[in-house]
Formats: structure tokens, sequence, C-alpha cells
């Protein structure tokens, strides 16, 4: 096996153990009992947030506690960004534009789940988990001028 190949499986390694990871955090964050009426307690109450950004200024406005809002908003963030780090790795011709796409993707998809899973989808989490995944490109993009920078400098 050569040296890129191996490396390419192990980048791919690492972003599975990654999503499943995630998957964990935001899917199965609290135990699922199937034989408990309550597992479906979020389709009777439907306590979601569909407007965009109401979470958000609420969060920012120290809304429920201070504590409770930087670990909402600092998380959905900080959550996605290795996906924007990932994305890039993985394929390497993928554009801004195709992370922005993914992560959004990824994120709605994982709200939409919680509506059947307790859980309460935020679509203000869908714009949280899409910035981390931006801020992560950016990472990622910055890393790699700097390493060409240095690599020309030293050539």
């Amino acid at each position: 096996m050569t040296k890129n190949l191996a490396w390419r499986y192990f980048i791919v390694s690492l972003g599975l153990a990654y999503l499943l990871i995630i998957i964990k955090f935001i899917i199965f964050k609290h135990p699922i009992d199937l034989l408990n009426t309550q597992f479906f307690l979020s389709l009777q109450y439907g306590n979601y947030n569909y407007v965009p950004l109401k979470s958000i200024f609420g969060y920012v406005s120290g809304m429920p506690t201070w504590s409770i809002a930087v670990r909402n908003l600092f998380g959905n963030i900080v959550l996605f960004v290795p996906l924007g780090i990932f994305l890039p790795l993985i394929f390497q011709a993928i554009s801004w534009r195709s992370v922005i796409c993914t992560a959004l993707v990824v994120s709605v998809i994982f709200e939409v789940t919680q509506i059947f899973l307790v859980g309460t989808p935020d679509i203000d989490d869908v714009l949280l988990n899409t910035l981390g995944a931006s801020v992560g490109y950016l990472v990622f993009k910055g890393v790699v001028v700097t390493i060409k920078r240095n690599k020309t400098k030293h050539s």
C-alpha cells in the first residue's frame, strides 16, 4: 500500500469515527427506551423552533442561563468544525459551497431525526452547525495556504 493511500484510509477512518461521535452527541444524547411512551414525546408536544435566530437571540441575552446559552451556541458550532476540515481532506476538490451544502444537509437530517426521537429540533442548530463547518473549512484552507507559503520560502 502506498503512503498516500494509507494516509487517505486513515483520514476516512477518522472522518467516520467523527461522524459516529456526532451521532452519539446529537441523536443518542439521552437513553432511548422503545417500550416507554416517552420515546415519542417530542411528536406529541412539538417543542420545536422553526423561527431562524429565535434561539440564538435568546442565548445571546443569556436565556435560559448563561451556562446553557454558551454551551448551546459554542457547542453547535464546535461540533461541526471537524466536518469542515474532514470534507476537503477526504474530497480534495470540494468547494466551499459544497462543504456548506453538505453541512446543511447533515444538520437538517439530525434535526429531522430529533422530531421522531427524544429531542427538540431547532432551525438555529442548523445555522450554527453550518457556521461551524464553515469555520472548519476556513481553518483548513488557512493551514493549506500557510504550508504552501512555507514550502515556497524553503525551496
